[in-house]
């Protein structure tokens, strides 16, 4: 897991998602399922039972997801080898924000010279008397968020009389 959290910090990865808080008893309904669905008694040692068949292993990973309420993304599917890996990933705790919205909701603990600005911020020529920071270009929002809140500034080209 360690190198996952590594992974996803190196690119930068900034998406919401729903937080999940493990129930105490993970291991048992894991256990359970997982006998249910491939139809045995698991050993003593249960939990180094490999997952090789894909049918068994989309069923155990559906129902788990139906009981934890909690969704296993395509990206991580390939890591899912053993019934440690299943539970390794069901006793996770999910913050459910990105590290920029943390640092947002934080603010007050942050240093003096360290600023979070939460929403986008645009130039606006009309809030300047006209003058442009970017004569003759066009200011094109390329964000989502801003996207939804700033218009694109679409400027003719006045060229000079010569």
């Amino acid at each position: 897991m360690d190198s996952l959290k590594q992974s996803l910090l190196m690119k930068g990865f900034c998406r919401e998602c729903k937080p999940y808080e493990p129930p105490s008893d993970y291991e048992q309904s894991i256990k359970q399922i997982a006998e249910q669905v491939l139809n045995r008694l698991l050993p003593q040692n249960w939990l180094d039972t490999p997952i090789k068949d894909y049918v068994n292993k989309f069923q155990l990973l559906v129902r788990c997801e139906k009981v934890f309420n909690h969704e296993l993304p395509n990206s991580e599917l390939h890591r899912i080898e053993t019934l440690r890996d299943v539970c390794e990933y069901y006793s996770t705790p999910v913050r459910g924000i990105n590290s920029y919205d943390a640092l947002n909701r934080n603010q007050q603990n942050l240093p003096e010279n360290l600023h979070v600005i939460p929403e986008p911020i645009s130039f606006d020529p009309n809030y300047f008397g006209g003058l442009d920071a970017y004569p003759n270009s066009p200011i094109i929002e390329t964000g989502l968020r801003a996207k939804k809140k700033y218009p694109d500034l679409k400027v003719g080209v006045v060229w000079p009389d010569v």
